[in-house]
């Protein structure tokens, strides 16, 4: 469908730019801390593959984080339930190895009331198998992994994310996988069956893969008609939207009228303005296909680079000891140094000043095939770095040194246009698309009350091809987003390169806090990323958080909640707290305001039957099971 809406957007975003900041702007209901170190002691440091997972797994109300770590081990973050976590990997998951850990979920699919964990394993570097792992629950007792008796394991998947839900209605939980579609990959629906274990659903039951890389999928009331539907999301939104039920699934569109957005890479799903129906906020960073050289917060020279056919030429100047760290699994003869073009003969490696291998600076030319050309002339502080290809050659690299890097000149970068995030505010007759920055493109989101004033706030993490750029947090002022000055408090590392987030009210005061991870993109420039826990230091609004347990799926994924004050009614639906390889925690959250308690709530379970409790009193976590 061709739309003059997203193309007069995209042609003329320059016009949002003045508005980004008003000065109403300058205030914001609370600010955030960075307590990493403070909470985790020694928080993981390098690649990541979403923000992880959040889950009470011990059921001391305190919600724990599994945090993948990409190819690195995965860890069990267990919460000391004062203000911070313990590394208890080893204690609850013996047997826990390295793998292409990718995103993650908890639920209790075998519905014996503790939680379950099914983790997403791709294949390292696009080859091999990688077996997905379902840990089983047997508390107090530790973990097993069962994925391979559950018939979870999938091993030729490529498994991006997973997404629990009981799409059939017979009280089961189910779970999509997403996947890298390749010959033998594709997204596929394993459907619980009654006497134990999972089978994957045929495609004759309506079950609509992207047939892409699929990134993740969500649930959601799309068309507010009181029941959730599914969405799997790859590169362009919307992608492959359903309904379903016991009969099985049927394509919809999402939702009628709206245009397909390109390069999407996060998908947040909320009710910003308070008219239930549900509006997205599409992030559209696709940081693998930009260029960037540049000096980062460490004062190291970063490149991040895509050269086709050609060369990037840089230029810099440097007086001390250089170390060269390129990407990973490269052969260090793809380093070539000065005018003899010696080949390196390990990396990371180290040139010192009167080392002679790097004298001269005739560098190659992309016609000679692909390497990184390194040199300077003798007792000179300027340096040449040229990356040739005669075809397409992917480069991530950081040149180090104990003395200032100083960048002079860069050539060959290739210029691309920015595509904004797009803020997409459904309506029952027509979407409306706005940019909060003509500029700005993000990485990941979440939408959260985290001033807890009644309405979903935004935060946004960004990244960067080689140097890391401060994350956003937008308020929701009613009719509108403003961004607030440094993310109050939460912006985030400049090192690394900017990959998830999620949110869990960790401490269990009321306000949410936010869980970043940079350690996105190719190595080495993915290797010294944090992880990083920002607490919200709250403020006098009150609060109501809510833990549902169903008469059927004790999860009760698909279950709709809203509330009512003096200022209105708010909606949250438990879709299990899903985005882009993380999981956020499910319990639902809702900001109150100055109202000391909730007039009416009203709770549609997944099996539609109807819960309603009045006067319940603010500032508490309830649990209510269904009637």
């Amino acid at each position: 469908m061709n739309s003059p809406h997203l193309g007069s957007l995209l042609a003329g975003v320059v016009l949002f730019a003045l508005a980004v900041v008003p000065a109403h702007a300058q205030e914001y209901g609370v600010r955030f801390e960075d307590v990493s170190k403070s909470a985790m002691g020694s928080p993981p440091v390098g690649p990541s593959f979403g923000a992880g997972a959040w889950g009470d797994f011990n059921q001391d109300g305190y919600p724990d984080l599994w945090l993948g770590n990409h190819a690195l081990e995965a860890q069990l973050w267990v919460n000391d339930r004062q203000g911070g976590f313990l590394d208890r990997t080893k204690t609850w998951m013996p047997g826990m190895d390295s793998v292409d850990s990718h995103g993650a979920a908890w639920a209790d699919f075998d519905n014996d009331g503790d939680l379950d964990l099914i983790e997403c394993v791709g294949s390292r570097f696009g080859t091999g198998v990688g077996p997905n792992r379902l840990w089983l629950s047997r508390y107090p007792q530790p973990f097993a992994e069962v994925a391979g008796l559950a018939g979870l394991a999938y091993p030729n998947g490529r498994s991006r994310t997973p997404l629990w839900f009981d799409w059939n209605a017979d009280g089961l939980l189910d779970v999509v996988i997403t996947a890298f579609e390749s010959s033998k990959s594709r997204d596929v629906l394993f459907t619980q069956q009654p006497g134990g274990g999972f089978l994957p659903e045929p495609l004759s039951s309506g079950f609509q893969p992207t047939f892409q890389n699929t990134r993740f999928a969500q649930l959601g009331d799309f068309d507010t008609d009181g029941k959730m539907e599914l969405l799997l999301q790859s590169r362009n939104f919307p992608d492959s939207a359903m309904e379903y039920g016991p009969a099985g699934f049927t394509a919809i569109d999402l939702p009628p009228g709206m245009d397909p957005v390109r390069n999407v890479q996060d998908v947040v799903v909320g009710n910003f303005d308070g008219d239930f129906d549900l509006d997205f906020y599409l992030t559209r960073e696709p940081y693998w296909s930009s260029d960037e050289v540049a000096i980062g917060p460490d004062g190291a020279l970063r490149v991040a680079a895509k050269v086709r056919a050609g060369e990037l030429r840089m230029v810099f100047r440097c007086a001390g000891t250089l170390r060269a760290e390129l990407i990973e699994g490269i052969d260090p003869s793809f380093l070539l140094l000065g005018s003899q073009r010696v080949p390196a003969d390990r990396l990371p490696l180290v040139l010192r000043q009167g080392d002679r291998r790097v004298w001269g600076k005739q560098a190659g030319t992309a016609q000679e095939g692909d390497a990184v050309y390194l040199g300077r002339e003798p007792d000179s502080d300027y340096w040449e770095c040229v990356v040739a290809s005669a075809q397409e050659t992917e480069v991530a690299m950081i040149l180090r040194s104990d003395e200032a890097i100083k960048l002079v000149s860069v050539e060959g970068l290739r210029e691309r246009e920015p595509s904004p995030d797009i803020l997409l505010w459904s309506s029952p007759t027509e979407p409306r698309y706005e940019a909060l920055d003509p500029q700005f493109e993000g990485r990941a989101a979440v939408a959260a009350d985290f001033d807890n004033d009644g309405d979903l706030d935004l935060y946004v993490v960004q990244s960067g091809a080689a140097v890391n750029r401060p994350n956003r947090l937008y308020d929701n002022v009613g009719d509108e987003f403003v961004e607030i000055p440094q993310a109050a408090g939460a912006a985030g590392s400049l090192l690394g390169v900017g990959d998830g987030v999620s949110v869990a009210d960790y401490d269990c005061d009321g306000f949410l806090d936010i869980l970043i991870t940079n350690g996105a993109g190719l190595r080495p420039l993915s290797l010294d990323g944090p992880v990083q826990l920002f607490r919200n230091q709250g403020n006098s609004h009150h609060w109501l958080q809510i833990d549902l347990i169903g008469a059927t799926t004790k999860d009760a994924i698909g279950a709709i909640v809203q509330v009512t004050t003096p200022q209105g009614t708010q909606r949250r639906d438990q879709t299990g707290g899903m985005t882009r390889s993380t999981q956020s925690h499910a319990r639902l959250h809702f900001g109150l305001g100055p109202h000391e308690q909730v007039s009416e709530l009203r709770i549609v379970w997944p099996n539609r039957k109807v819960d309603i409790y009045h006067d319940v009193p603010a500032d508490q976590i309830l649990t209510i099971r269904q009637r």
